[in-house]
């Protein structure tokens, strides 16, 4: 079968039986398979393969021209054919233990690799989602990256490498007992970091996200902040955001179980009072976060 202007393709196996298909697709730009067993060089040519539960049949090819590589829930160990691709994503390959071949990537997705440790070889990446990544330890490496997600790395201590990330996700990281020197990140996510006590301070934070981090009483460093989401804080906080002359750039703030009483264009709302508001306003149907 010969499809000379094809350039996306998706092909998912429904059955148990076996049917081989074979395409001459040579315009083709972007492959997903789904549940089924293909040949490494036949694929090797496109430059955006999803790999969905699927497997190969022969070992893979140095010869590959892929710009994006996809591979979903496998069992794959050996990455080392990968060594030239820009865009990687191994979400749910729960095997992969060493990811020293994507030294020269800058977009890796390696979310649920649960046995993977090291990432120290990842220096060039600039966007990189570890999430449950549980036995990483040390993202020093990573101090050169635009956007780091480290949901539920549960095991790392120190972040301070990390001070000139743009956005940095830190939800679940419970062992954490600082972010001090994250005081140039512009959108930052902390959730469940139970030790945290302090914001950074002085801070550029544009966006932030505060989720059950009981400790921290004082929203000070986010005079600047446009968006500010809060939720199960504890206690009433001080400044700036009961005196609204100080926070004169917040555009959003959403408070959910906090008791947080702020005034608002001249009017006092408590916090149940205030999410209603941002609830019902027609721009604000889902979270900013999601």
């Amino acid at each position: 079968m010969t499809l000379t202007s094809l350039r996306r393709l998706s092909v998912e196996a429904n059955n148990q039986h076996t049917t081989a298909v074979q395409v001459n697709a040579p315009q083709l730009e972007f492959l997903r398979l789904v549940l089924v067993t293909y040949h490494p060089h036949q694929i090797a040519h496109v430059p955006s393969v999803e790999l969905v539960h699927s497997r190969r049949l022969d070992e893979a090819t140095d010869m590959i021209s892929h710009a994006s590589y996809a591979c979903h829930h496998s069992r794959v160990t050996d990455i080392a054919w990968l060594s030239n691709v820009a865009h990687v994503d191994f979400t749910g390959s729960w095997c992969l233990q060493d990811v020293s071949a994507l030294k020269h990537a800058t977009s890796v997705n390696l979310t649920g690799c649960s046995a993977l440790a090291d990432v120290s070889a990842l220096a060039n990446v600039k966007r990189i989602n570890l999430t449950n990544c549980f036995r990483v330890t040390d993202v020093s490496a990573l101090r050169h990256a635009d956007e780091v997600n480290l949901t539920g790395c549960w095991n790392i201590q120190d972040v301070s490498a990390l001070g000139n990330v743009c956005t940095l996700n830190l939800t679940g990281v419970g062992k954490l007992t600082s972010v001090n020197e994250l005081g140039n990140v512009r959108t930052l996510i902390l959730g469940g970091n139970r030790f945290v006590k302090h914001l950074p301070s002085p801070s550029t934070i544009e966006t932030i996200s505060i989720t059950d981090c009981i400790q921290i009483t004082d929203l000070t460093p986010l005079r600047r902040a446009h968006t500010v989401h809060l939720d199960g804080l504890r206690y009433n906080l001080p400044s700036p955001l009961h005196e609204q002359d100080q926070c004169m750039g917040l555009s959003l703030l959403d408070l959910i179980y906090s008791t947080l009483a702020v005034k608002l264009a001249g009017e006092a709302y408590d916090s149940n009072s205030l999410v209603m508001l941002l609830q019902a306003a027609p721009h604000h149907t889902s979270p900013w976060w999601q």
